[in-house]
């Protein structure tokens, strides 16, 4: 499941400023994708009326029961959410109000799997990093009643679990909070409340951003180790509410002074801000037209969008047509939304050799492969998509100085080599991306519904084969509540269903395991000696030119080696034989053939990267074998492994696990 977004409540002012033309009534309580929100102007409501509502909230929430299994039959086109803090969710809204703290929520629901145990510890370890504390240094791991705890307590823990929430919370004021773990510790005591029943969790605080933030990770079951079941609107609104009320009372209310002074800083931020949203929902064939303002809350908001926009001129993302008229770039929400990893991009680049860093293109858009599009290079950086989901991405180097990004499923990078390793990917059309594309299209244009009469509509001449592939691909989005049965033939799309699209379908060749300056001396057949010179003699700049210097070194070595002509397949056994007889040599073990055995049983202890081939090494108190490497075997790293011929294939099973 990809993760979500859900953010805290922005007041709103386009209720009484039509100020962008055709900008949409926007309800209250609307969720912002970002870290702003717009001032409403009016007088002060009065707090006594706000604390009987609080107090009134407060005695539902008290009152509410979790919801039982058998829910009762729901009305066509209702979305039914199950599991605890249904109710509280529903009451928390009560207590929402325009001048609060704000706090933003975002979370993920990591299923479990077969490999999915590896890639909760993964995510442990990677929230747990180096670099997140406030002096720069690693951030303790803290629970509701240790001040710190180790990874693997509650890995052991968390072994068997269904899933696993990660959740990041992120006041809006953050910076003025003293103290974020006690912050945590009182909102967790506060969903264990709301949820009846005690929660396994843990936390670190990250202060590596501009806006300091937490990193929650809470078990798929409870204390008593039950299945726990979370109703998504508890996540998405009461969680948030409960967050917004702790800080409030610690800090007070905002002032709406300080309230417009965020908004004005917020227009020169390098991400997608509530007033890109309004840009987004005001565009006309790529144009926004603004209309003169008349009134005061007019003129406030006309100044904050014409500093947007000069800003987003500044990027590259938009242009003025005229006084009132302008353009904004194909892809420039896409390239706001992606900035966040250009600090990443930033940092890669500048930890790169000096004669790899001209040419390097750090621009903010088009840097996703995109589908006909093919790139040869360098991995650059392995960088988590979005610091929830299990899905990475790689930053790659091409030949022609470029960078490009790849996301990837977590298992999938596993078989691909480390940094500095050289890739070839080439991105195709993606069926599943063209009807998820269509489905999102038709639904936003009829309200959020979608149906086969719909799809007619627009494509008289579709067949029944095709019709069947949407509805396939609708009941397989069913599960996730991104799709659901409508009256006859409609589907309810829900909003959260963009974030899901597929992208292009890559196909990954592995050129070398190695970084190409280990393969100037090596007694190897490389990717070097397959790759023709003249695709690099016009290339003066960037790894392009890199890899033209490593050929001619290459060359002159095999030269002097009297290799001229290096053959593959003698080559390729040398190289093997050389670095596993060093590895025996240094574990005091004898080396087995794997092409003669028949069975043999050890531990699957680590790989062994070679130019251009990558085997598993298998080893037991006496012996040590190197086989091919097998995708999708990572996860078995550590553990006991029988290896058994069947024909000319061998077969893999799992032991027990190694102590």
């Amino acid at each position: 499941m990809q993760a979500a977004y859900w953010h805290g409540a922005s007041p709103d002012l386009h209720q009484s400023v039509p100020f962008v033309d055709h900008i949409p009534h926007r309800p209250p309580n609307r969720m912002s994708d970002n870290s702003e929100f717009t001032p409403r102007l009016g007088r002060i409501r009065s707090q006594d009326a706000h604390s009987k509502r609080l107090a009134t909230s407060h005695t539902l929430v008290g009152s509410v029961s979790a919801p039982s299994w058998r829910a009762k039959p729901l009305a066509p086109g209702t979305i039914r959410y199950f599991g605890r803090g249904k109710g509280a969710a529903a009451a928390a809204r009560l207590w929402s109000h325009t001048y609060g703290r704000r706090v933003f929520i975002k979370f993920h629901i990591a299923r479990s799997g077969p490999k999915r145990h590896a890639a909760f510890a993964r995510y442990l370890s990677y929230i747990k990093r180096d670099g997140t504390d406030r002096d720069g240094s690693r951030s303790r791991m803290y629970s509701q009643s240790e001040e710190e705890i180790g990874v693997r307590d509650f890995n052991a823990r968390a072994r068997n679990d269904p899933h696993q929430f990660r959740i990041i919370v992120s006041p809006e004021d953050s910076k003025e909070m003293k103290d974020l773990t006690g912050f945590t510790r009182k909102l967790m005591a506060q969903a264990e409340n709301d949820l009846g029943t005690q929660l396994d969790w843990v936390a670190v605080n990250h202060f590596d951003t501009a806006q300091p933030h937490i990193h929650i990770v809470l078990r798929g079951r409870d204390l008593h180790n039950h299945d726990l079941y979370v109703d998504r609107k508890y996540i998405t609104e009461g969680l948030r509410y409960r967050a917004e009320e702790i800080v409030s009372k610690s800090l007070g209310s905002k002032r709406w002074r300080d309230i417009t002074a965020l908004q004005l800083r917020a227009t020169s931020w390098n991400l997608f801000t509530s007033i890109d949203r309004d840009f987004e929902e005001a565009l006309s064939n790529g144009a926004l037209k603004l209309a003169q303002p008349e009134t005061r809350s007019e003129r406030i908001l006309a100044s904050l969008y014409a500093k947007r926009l000069k800003h987003l001129q500044m990027l590259g993302l938009a242009k003025q047509l005229s006084s009132n008229t302008w353009r904004l770039e194909t892809g420039w929400a896409e390239s706001l939304k992606s900035l966040r990893r250009h600090r990443y991009f930033g940092n890669a680049r500048k930890e790169r050799p000096a004669p790899l860093r001209n040419g390097i293109d750090v621009r903010l858009a088009s840097e996703i492969l995109q589908a006909g599009e093919t790139i040869t290079g360098r991995i650059v950086a392995i960088l988590p998509s979005d610091e929830l989901s299990s899905r990475m991405t790689l930053l790659i180097d091409g030949v022609e100085g470029q960078l490009k990004r790849v996301i990837l499923p977590e298992s999938r990078v596993e078989d691909l080599p480390g940094i500095d390793g050289v890739l070839s990917v080439s991105a195709t059309v993606n069926p599943v991306a063209e009807i998820d594309q269509t489905i999102l299209r038709i639904a936003r244009q009829n309200g959020g519904l979608f149906s086969t009469h719909l799809l007619r509509s627009q494509d008289r001449d579709i067949s029944a084969n095709r019709e069947a592939e949407f509805r396939n691909r609708l009941e397989a989005l069913k599960p996730a509540g991104l799709a659901v049965p409508g009256k006859n033939d409609e589907w309810i799309i829900s909003e959260g269903f963009g974030a899901t699209e597929a992208g292009p379908k890559l196909s990954i060749r592995v050129r070398s395991w190695l970084p190409i300056s280990q393969l100037i001396a090596r007694r190897a057949f490389t990717w070097l000696d397959e790759t023709d010179p003249r695709q690099f003699t016009s290339i003066r700049r960037g790894y392009g030119a890199h890899v033209r210097q490593t050929l001619d070194a290459r060359k002159a070595w095999l030269e002097r080696q009297g290799l001229a002509r290096p053959r593959p397949v003698v080559l390729d056994h040398q190289e093997l034989q050389e670095a596993l007889s060093g590895m025996a040599s240094s574990r005091s073990k004898t080396i087995v053939d794997y092409s003669e055995v028949s069975v043999f049983r050890g531990v699957f202890s680590g790989h062994l990267d070679l130019a251009r081939r990558r085997f598993a090494i298998i080893e037991n108190t006496r012996q040590i074998m190197a086989i091919p490497h097998i995708s999708g075997r990572a996860s078995w790293q550590g553990r006991h492994i029988e290896i058994r011929r069947s024909g000319k294939s061998l077969e893999w099973s799992l032991g027990r696990s190694r102590e």
